[in-house]
C-alpha cells in the first residue's frame, strides 16, 4: 500500500481555484491513470446500500471475541448486588473519638504501646470494620458512656461475624483480643 501511495505524485493546477469556491477548492489530486479507476471503485463502494457493506469481516476469532464479551456481561449484570451494611461504614464521629483518644485531645503526637496510632489515624477510612469498631467500643468504654460502648461492641461483633474467614494477621488476633477485654472488663 505504501509503495502504491508512493508512486503517486501530488500535483496542484491553480487554474482552477479562480473557479471554484469554498473549503475544499485547494485540493490536491493525484495524476496517474489508475486515478479514474481508483476513483470509480471508490464510487462504486460508496454507493452501496449499507447491507453489503463489509466493516469488519465476520471471522472466526472476532465472532467468539464478541460472544465471550456478551457471556461477560451477562455474568457481570447477574451478579448479585449487596449494598454495605451502614453500621460497618466508618464515620467522622469515629474518627473524631479514636483522635481525641491517641492524641489527648490534640495535645500529643499519637502513640500507642499496642499498636501505632499514627498507622491507624491515617488508615482509619479503609481498616477492617471490625477492627475500627472494637477500638472504638474499647475508647468509648474508657471515656464516654458504656452505653455507646456496648454499641460500639455490637457493632464490632457483627462486623466480625460478616467476615467469612478470618486471615490470620496482627491485626486480627488485636481485634479479638480487644473484644475479649472488652467483655471481661
Amino acid at each position: 500500500m505504501s509503495d502504491q501511495l508512493s508512486s503517486f505524485e501530488f500535483s496542484h493546477d491553480s487554474s482552477n481555484d479562480a473557479d471554484t469556491e469554498g473549503a475544499c477548492s485547494n485540493r490536491s489530486t493525484p495524476s496517474n491513470s489508475s486515478t479514474d479507476t481508483s476513483e470509480l471503485i471508490l464510487n462504486s463502494w460508496l454507493l452501496k446500500p449499507v447491507e453489503q457493506l463489509p466493516l469488519h469481516p465476520q471471522i472466526e476469532v472476532t465472532n467468539s471475541i464478541a460472544l465471550n464479551l456478551t457471556q461477560k456481561e451477562v455474568q457481570l449484570n447477574s451478579m448479585p448486588c449487596q449494598l454495605e451494611d451502614i453500621d460497618l461504614m466508618p464515620t467522622a464521629e469515629d474518627f473524631m473519638l479514636c483522635q481525641r483518644y491517641f492524641t489527648r485531645d490534640g495535645t500529643q503526637t499519637p502513640i500507642t504501646v499496642a499498636f501505632d496510632a499514627d498507622m491507624f489515624l491515617r488508615k482509619f477510612y479503609t481498616l477492617a470494620p471490625a477492627f475500627r469498631l472494637t477500638f472504638c467500643a474499647f475508647v468509648a468504654d474508657l471515656t464516654l458512656t458504656d452505653e455507646l460502648g456496648r454499641s460500639y461492641y455490637k457493632r464490632a461483633r457483627r462486623a466480625l461475624t460478616r467476615v467469612r474467614s478470618v486471615e490470620p494477621s496482627l491485626e486480627s488476633v488485636q481485634t479479638c483480643t480487644f473484644l475479649y477485654h472488652f467483655c471481661v472488663s
